[in-house]
């Protein structure tokens, strides 16, 4: 009987997958040119303008989050729902994900000594798994 429910569980899985890849396929390539532009813009403000790392992140935020935002709404999840509840729903995940970040680069760069870009590539490889769910399910729902 377990084995049974292993292999429906299994199936299941299978099937979600296959019906989310185009999606996911998208969403991962919103995120890696995000990310590329994420890393781009940091390098910029923190080490060609020299701007301090944690001051240099909250700045460059802001482009990030509106190129993400609006790829992801319109075309990784073809969402054409009103942008209020998504924008709220948006931040949260967002507001998470910038106080996941802002401690791991507190605590990585300035505790640790760990290269501000690695800190900052790591926190958003982490960010990808619960995102690319929570996008799907709960931000960009219609």
């Amino acid at each position: 009987m377990k084995r049974n429910k292993m292999h429906q569980t299994l199936v299941r899985s299978i099937a979600w997958g296959r019906a989310h890849k185009k999606k996911f396929v998208k969403y991962f390539f919103v995120g890696i040119s995000g990310l590329i532009l994420d890393l781009g813009l940091l390098y910029i403000a923190s080490d060609v303008l020299r701007i301090r790392p944690l001051v240099a992140l909250l700045v460059t935020q802001i482009m990030v989050i509106t190129y993400n935002y609006l790829l992801n709404k319109y075309w990784s999840f073809g969402s054409r729902g009103a942008h209020g509840r998504q924008l709220v729903r948006y931040s949260v995940v967002l507001g998470f994900n910038y106080l996941f970040g802002e401690a791991a680069m507190y605590v990585g760069n300035e505790v640790f000594g760990v290269h501000h870009l690695l800190i900052r590539a790591a926190t958003v490889a982490l960010a990808v798994s619960w995102n690319f769910l929570l996008y799907n399910y709960w931000v960009y729902k219609d």
